[in-house]
């Protein structure tokens, strides 16, 4: 119970702020594993929890962010007693060594590392324009048979 206080207190110290718990969560957290999900280069995968496992590490081992994550905003989420305490966490501050962004993982956390902006505008135009991803990709053949079709006449 003490420890879950302090956690809290640091948590809203630090900016981050506790809210109900989401049922997403609370059916699949293991107090023996920590969960990533997102954008990191090893995909979404539960890793058996270690004591002392901090964010950079276990983004690390995933082998870092993509390109389509967002480095700024990676949210942990802690499922404690009926909520979920979540904060937000900047990857780059971590990498330049912010001790205080990097923080000690316990077991049943959950890593999110969110798509940046365009990428989820990207995907949602291919959800909802599925030739629209034809059209990106055929845009080099396309220019090649105009440029032929040119030079043809």
């Amino acid at each position: 119970m003490a420890r879950s206080m302090l956690w809290a207190c640091l948590l809203l110290a630090a900016g981050c702020a506790a809210r109900k718990m989401d049922p997403a969560f609370q059916g699949g957290t293991n107090k023996e594993f920590v969960y990533i999900v997102g954008e990191t280069q090893g995909g979404d995968i539960r890793l058996e929890y270690k004591q002392g496992l901090t964010v950079l590490d276990l983004v690390s081992q995933r082998g870092g962010i993509t390109t389509r994550g967002t480095a700024e905003k990676i949210h942990v989420y802690r499922p404690s007693e009926g909520k979920t305490l979540s904060c937000n966490l900047d990857y780059n501050k971590i990498e330049k060594g912010d001790a205080r962004q990097n923080i000690i993982l316990q077991g049943g956390d959950i890593v999110y590392v969110p798509k940046t902006v365009t990428t989820a505008l990207y995907d949602g135009f291919k959800a909802i324009f599925p030739p629209w991803e034809d059209m990106m990709g055929k845009g080099a053949q396309w220019a090649e048979m105009y440029a032929a079709s040119k030079a043809a006449k």
